[in-house]
């Protein structure tokens, strides 16, 4: 299975490289499907659900202290990276 590919049909989404919202067709495959499913789901929804509610509280300021971390260039890179 290629993760990368999940959610991205073109025969069942219309637009499959956007990142919509209010997306009409909702057969998604994020958690799997009948016996398949994915049985941690409802608690990866809770986590998500904490973890917004968190970061965009009006009271919270979240900033990076000190220098990027390497992992974090490795997964965001920015054009200085490519030049190095």
């Amino acid at each position: 299975m290629l993760w990368a590919a999940g959610n991205r049909d073109p025969d069942a989404f219309e637009r499959p490289n956007s990142f919509d919202l209010f997306r009409r067709n909702q057969a998604d495959t994020t958690f799997g499907g009948g016996v398949h499913i994915c049985p941690g789901r409802y608690v990866v929804r809770m986590l998500a659900q904490v973890v917004l509610e968190t970061v965009f509280a009006p009271d919270v300021w979240i900033e990076l202290v000190g220098d990027r971390p390497t992992w974090m260039a490795k997964l965001f890179p920015t054009a200085q990276s490519y030049a190095k």
